[in-house]
């Protein structure tokens, strides 16, 4: 005996009407479902950007911090041991900052204002500064106190500027030749270099 329409077991196909709503919801769903998965990812980025951001800036401020401190201590030795030392220090410090290149620069005393802020006005501390030219990033670590003397005893600062990585801070007592940056005079001076 067939099965009359109307059996419990037989399922009504749906209407036309039916089926197309039915697909038009599921497309709703899923255009509303791919929407909230992209905001997500662009919150995402734009969290992980920041994060990075502020890890290189930390990085830069360390290694400012780091080279400024060994100047000083050089700066010491030097007033201690007079006109004929010759000392280099090795501060080691990371390659690149979160896979970006930077530049460490010593910049001695100066009556104009700083490179960094050209708006405010002078005088200029002499400084050790990190920057992350990809960036703009921008650190900078004072050698002595702000309202120091424009000369240092018994040295000059020589404005030089390092990539980052291994750099010697180094005193001599004059060599032959002066590297870029340095004052004409007698006195010992102290500047930065690469190291091998």
């Amino acid at each position: 005996m067939p099965a009359s329409p109307s059996s419990p077991t037989r399922r009504a196909p749906l209407a036309a009407d039916e089926g197309v709503s039915e697909v038009v919801g599921q497309m709703l769903i899923f255009g509303i479902l791919s929407v909230l998965l992209i905001l997500s990812m662009i919150a995402f980025n734009v969290a992980q950007s920041g994060a990075k951001a502020r890890v290189v800036d930390l990085r830069a401020d360390s290694a400012a911090t780091r080279v400024a401190g060994i100047i000083v201590q050089t700066s010491l030795i030097a007033e201690r041991q007079g006109k004929t030392s010759t000392v280099t220090f090795l501060v080691d410090l990371p390659q690149n900052l979160e896979g970006l290149t930077y530049q460490v620069k010593l910049l001695p005393y100066s009556a104009s204002a700083c490179p960094e802020t050209p708006t405010v006005a002078g005088p200029c501390p002499a400084h050790v500064t990190v920057s992350v030219p990809a960036t703009l990033q921008t650190q900078t670590a004072a050698l002595f106190s702000a309202d120091a003397a424009a000369t240092t005893t018994g040295f000059d600062l020589c404005t030089s500027t390092v990539a980052g990585g291994r750099v010697n801070v180094r005193l001599d007592a004059r060599p032959a030749t002066l590297p870029a940056g340095c004052p004409a005079g007698t006195n010992p001076i102290l500047f930065l270099e690469s190291a091998p």
